[in-house]
């Protein structure tokens, strides 16, 4: 999505990108580093596969992610951004939108009662 908002996206770095997506798999050669971008439910399995407890999974910068670089940031005041981040907070644990964040936060704590604390 933010290579769409650059303008990076062509017939050229397209295949590259739709493996991307299909696989999780980024190579390096997309000018981004070599990385591997995890969907909600792997960040939930690879919890539970190390014997953690299952963790709360938190979307971080919300699905309209790509328009921070326009709205002038935090420190701009904007309507942009201010829509931006009421936005993110409503989406950062929607499941349905959730993969749609810019980045995932997962966080799990043992022997606590997650309802009461």
């Amino acid at each position: 999505m933010d290579l769409t908002r650059q303008g990076r996206v062509d017939d050229h770095t397209r295949p590259a990108l739709l493996r991307t997506y299909a696989t999780g798999a980024n190579d390096a050669g997309s000018g981004f580093t070599t990385a591997y971008f995890h969907r909600p439910d792997e960040v939930v399995d690879e919890f539970e596969t190390a014997g953690l407890p299952r963790p709360d999974l938190y979307g971080v910068e919300g699905p309209l992610w790509p328009l921070l670089a326009v709205t002038g940031g935090p420190e701009s005041d904007g309507p942009l951004f201010a829509e931006v981040l009421r936005c993110a907070t409503l989406f950062e644990r929607d499941p349905e939108v959730i993969g749609a964040s810019g980045h995932l936060l997962a966080a799990a704590r043992r022997g606590a009662d997650r309802a009461g604390g």
